[in-house]
């Protein structure tokens, strides 16, 4: 019962707005209803793109062509009509989806409302929502810190570098919402983590003044310690030694831990035909004074290989190939292939030379 009533006030509030635009009243909205057409205005400025603001709203749209699209319909290449009902309690929702969008965008000032546009005949609604982005909040400044407020531990060796990442995250300040906010954190504790320091995690904070459209982040890493690779544990590999796997890696017993290069490895170690699945990683409990362990969990694919197939050449007729692939020759990594092609001539349709 209680959302009948608030349908009956959703209804009643797009009448007035029919009234309002002389069109035809939605009190004779049915069930049946269909959204013809969805569209966003701007009143000023236009940030965030089309395609992001649909993702956020439940109502669809018929779309152009639809005569077209019903009478092609059985085209793979067409997009079907489908049905696309209008539902006034959704049109609400959208509004306050669109809302939250914007604020964690940045936007806290935002508005958004909409137009509805009725035509009784057809029984289709043309759907406008009407969005006011205001100022966008900026960022005022960036802190970054220890967890609890300690200060930082910055390896004297990477000392530049870090203070090229802040230097830039500070001169690249501009609006700040929550993708933005979680990037700059993101991009601390990945510093950290290609420095040496396998579990560093960062979080940022942000302190609005809502009358400037300022905020001050603060960026609160937990650093963990900083460790060498004291040597790799290799499972899962059963054709390849392990040793020929390892040394497909960018670092060496002894490196600095680096999570960039560690993965850029992991990558190379897929390309290889034998390996099917790779994963890297360096558990708490392998961490001691002498440095870390890392662990290389490999799947591999079958050593053997043979396709065949049957065809047909002009020159040479009923023509087939096989083909057998040694994925790991001589027990490493390298891949061996010999194939060979029988043409028989049958129903061939050249003389060959």
């Amino acid at each position: 019962m209680r959302s009948d009533r608030v349908a009956a006030a959703a209804v009643a509030l797009l009448a007035v707005a029919a009234r309002l635009h002389g069109q035809d009243a939605p009190s004779s909205i049915t069930p049946a209803t269909e959204v013809r057409s969805i569209e966003f205005r701007f009143d000023s400025t236009r940030t965030l793109g089309e395609e992001t603001l649909r993702e956020q709203i439940a109502l669809t749209e018929r779309g152009g062509m639809v005569g077209i699209r019903k009478f092609f319909g059985f085209l793979p290449f067409l997009a079907p009509v489908g049905v696309h009902l209008f539902d006034p309690l959704e049109l609400q929702r959208d509004v306050i989806r669109l809302r939250n969008l914007y604020r964690q965008s940045g936007f806290l000032e935002a508005d958004v409302s909409y137009d509805v546009r009725y035509d009784a005949k057809p029984d289709l609604i043309d759907v406008a929502y009407v969005i006011r982005e205001g100022p966008p909040l900026l960022t005022r400044s960036i802190v970054y810190a220890g967890a609890d407020r300690a200060s930082l531990a910055v390896p004297r060796d990477a000392a530049d570098e870090w203070t090229r990442l802040t230097r830039s995250e500070r001169e690249a300040v501009g609006r700040l919402g929550q993708v933005e906010l979680q990037g700059i954190a993101a991009r601390a504790g990945r510093w950290f983590r290609i420095h040496g320091y396998p579990f560093a995690t960062a979080v940022a904070e942000a302190s609005v003044d809502t009358a400037a459209n300022r905020a001050d982040v603060a960026v609160a890493i937990s650093q963990g310690p900083r460790v060498r690779i004291r040597g790799f544990e290799v499972s899962g590999n059963e054709a390849v030694p392990a040793n020929h796997l390892t040394r497909q890696l960018p670092l060496a017993a002894g490196d600095w831990y680096d999570a960039a290069e560690l993965e850029e490895g992991r990558q190379q170690l897929v390309q290889l035909d034998i390996v099917r699945l790779a994963l890297v990683d360096v558990p708490r409990e392998g961490v001691n004074d002498s440095g870390a362990v890392v662990e290389l969990e490999v799947t591999e694919n079958p050593p053997n290989l043979v396709n065949g197939s049957v065809g047909f050449v002009s020159d040479g007729g009923l023509t087939s190939e096989v083909e057998w692939v040694n994925r790991s020759f001589l027990g490493g990594v390298r891949t061996l292939t010999v194939g060979a092609v029988a043409q028989t001539g049958f129903l061939a349709l050249e003389d060959q030379a």
